[in-house]
């Protein structure tokens, strides 16, 4: 019926409804937002790392937090699993939680703010105080068009804390990845601190912002026994050593983010060093499988072309085998031209390649699969040796889980800890690509147990 309505209501009109029903629930549940410091987090990849790190290190700073992610959901020591397929909820469903977030007694809320939500106005209930910009890539580009309209949805962030409404003693602040190269059209925006963070030179970065901005750089970054340490310096010029359990240097970046904000809002420096080191892990980023095998089994929600290859780099340094890739593509209908580019960054890391299926929607996912792997035999695979159609995706992981062994690793991405498969008509498949691996890792290491003792 929705779908129907879409096609023959005019997308104006559409706009128009989605603003009226944002502004409504935000007055039916007494507008929440105003009553706790809101952060947003926004950009193409690491949204929900950091809206869960920026939480955590508030938290360790003695602030109560509340957050939303595409992952999880967390009201104080409450958390539980998003399985909704949306980042951000509808709007009744948000300003809900953001009330309750203020009856528990929430001081700070973390918001994972995706286009989508902001293009459907699910932001405009919402009082922002910081902004914090990740990064941008092309994505989504089905839903808005162009990339342009696309990097337009995440400005709109930027922009709205500047006029949103001011709450006692909480400036409006901007944090933003200064190594992007859009950086400085999102630093642009108006607000009482601007706040870049960088992994690079600090001093180049300062000559490429506007005197208003202060920076905070990563340097010596070095990682050691599945952790990673770096050193961290502020606007005073002074450092200090900060040591996280994540791995991957993205991962630096998206803890400077969650520490720029934290700092920005009061965090000690000793604060900080405790919240990176304290690091919880993060669902379906980067989680490690651990169901007793002698190869090393990763799951990452990464879907789009640059995280995609950022995970892969990121765990490379692990491999003493081979590194299997398991993936697909994230949805039927949805960034068609980015399929044969997955492929092949897969094929350039990986030395096997499993393309199965994801989320196909009402796109036959063979044909899905067969786009994502002609990018890996374009790379130079071939298919039945080291490249693999595999069309459930449940056989998929396991083709992958039976090719490894010692020294191996398998890498699964696209879902991450997403709790369904959305086929034909919207059905939702019950779905976790972690369950799935950990018992097929079960049955693998049974039957071979059985094969040995039968030997």
């Amino acid at each position: 019926m929705k779908n129907a309505l879409r096609k023959i209501v005019p997308q104006s009109i559409i706009l128009q409804y989605h603003k009226m029903l944002a502004l409504l629930a935000a007055w039916i549940y007494g507008h929440p937002s105003k009553k706790m410091t809101v952060i947003g987090i926004t950009g193409t990849d690491g949204k929900t790392t950091t809206t869960i790190l920026t939480a955590h290190f508030l938290d360790t700073a003695g602030k109560k937090t509340a957050y939303l992610t595409t992952a999880e959901f967390k009201i104080g020591d409450k958390k539980w699993i998003n399985d909704t397929k949306q980042t951000m909820p509808g709007r009744f469903k948000l300003q809900k939680f953001l009330k309750q977030a203020v009856k528990e007694g929430c001081t700070h809320v973390v918001v994972e703010t995706s286009s989508q939500g902001i293009e459907q106005s699910r932001h405009l209930g919402i009082n922002y105080d910081v902004a914090v910009f990740t990064n941008l890539s092309p994505d989504h580009l089905e839903a808005h068009g162009s990339f342009e309209r696309y990097k337009a949805e995440k400005e709109k962030l930027f922009k709205k804390i500047s006029s949103d409404f001011r709450k006692e003693g909480v400036p409006k602040i901007s944090v933003v990845n200064v190594d992007d190269a859009y950086a400085v059209d999102f630093l642009a925006y108006a607000a009482d601190k601007k706040v870049a963070y960088t992994l690079k030179d600090r001093v180049v970065a300062k000559e490429n912002v506007s005197t208003d901005v202060a920076i905070v750089g990563a340097s010596s970054i070095a990682a050691y026994h599945g952790k990673t340490s770096f050193d961290v310096t502020e606007e005073d010029n002074k450092s200090y050593l900060c040591k996280t359990p994540l791995i991957g240097t993205f991962n630096v970046a998206n803890t400077l983010a969650a520490l720029s904000v934290a700092r920005s809002l009061g965090a000690s420096k000793e604060q900080a060093q405790k919240a990176a080191e304290t690091t919880p892990k993060v669902p379906g980023r980067l989680e490690i499988i651990d169901g007793g095998q002698p190869f090393m089994v990763v799951v990452d929600y990464a879907h789009a072309q640059k995280a995609l290859e950022e995970v892969l780099k990121a765990v490379t340094p692990y491999v003493t085998g081979r590194l299997i890739s398991v993936l697909g593509s994230c949805g039927g209908g949805r960034d068609v031209k980015k399929r044969p580019t997955l492929g092949k960054i897969a094929a350039t890391y990986a030395d096997i390649v499993v393309v199965t299926n994801e989320d196909p929607y009402d796109e036959d996912p063979m044909t899905i699969i067969k786009q994502v792997s002609q990018g890996a035999l374009d790379a130079g695979k071939v298919l039945g040796e080291n490249c693999f159609e595999v069309l459930e995706r449940k056989e998929g992981i396991k083709k992958a889980l039976s090719e490894a062994r010692s020294g191996d690793v398998v890498l699964i991405t696209g879902k991450g800890s997403e709790q369904c498969i959305v086929s034909e008509g919207g059905k939702k498949i019950p779905w976790d690509d972690r369950k799935v691996a950990r018992e097929l890792l079960h049955e693998i290491i049974a039957t071979n147990s059985d094969n040995d003792s039968n030997k």
